[in-house]
């Protein structure tokens, strides 16, 4: 069984992988989430949160606070292999050509803004000096060749 820490939202939870798609985290007072992950239909069968079980220890309650808390991203990255230190950050400028090169560098910028919580393509857009527009087609071909994993609308990552 792997264990591991993580901290989100100021709470410390302790995340153990009981079973191959089931992951449990801990925070402190004994209250404990319970996730199924389950593959989704992509071609890389990248893994998501399909179930929350939330339970607290008798006389405590499970607060909106706490749930909103509960680590599902930092989990899911943990269960597809995308999670650990801090992605090498790469400053991009607008190249002649695009090559499998200049896409490895997109993808790298754009895990290391997703990393650090900030919204990739303006961030690459401003750092580029081109329009966020233009980013999103290079970050598209990016996935395309297989450098990031395929997207979800509204979720960077």
């Amino acid at each position: 069984m792997e264990e591991s820490e993580i901290t989100a939202d100021h709470i410390t939870w302790s995340v153990s992988r009981p079973e191959r798609n089931v992951f449990t985290v801990t925070a402190p007072g004994d209250i404990v989430a319970s996730m199924i992950l389950a593959p989704m239909p992509d071609r890389l069968r990248r893994l998501e949160v399909s179930s929350i079980t939330v339970t607290a220890p008798p006389g405590a309650s499970v607060s909106q606070r706490l749930l909103r808390a509960v680590p599902v991203n930092e989990v899911e990255a943990i269960a597809n292999g995308t999670s650990g230190d801090i992605p090498e950050y790469v400053r991009l400028q607008r190249p002649g050509r695009i090559t499998r090169d200049f896409l490895a560098s997109v993808a790298a910028a754009y895990r290391y803004y997703v990393f650090i919580g900030v919204h990739p393509a303006p961030a690459i857009a401003d750092d580029a000096d081109v329009p966020a527009a233009t980013v999103r087609g290079w970050i598209l071909s990016a996935r395309k060749a297989g450098m990031l994993m395929p997207g979800r609308r509204g979720r960077a990552g």
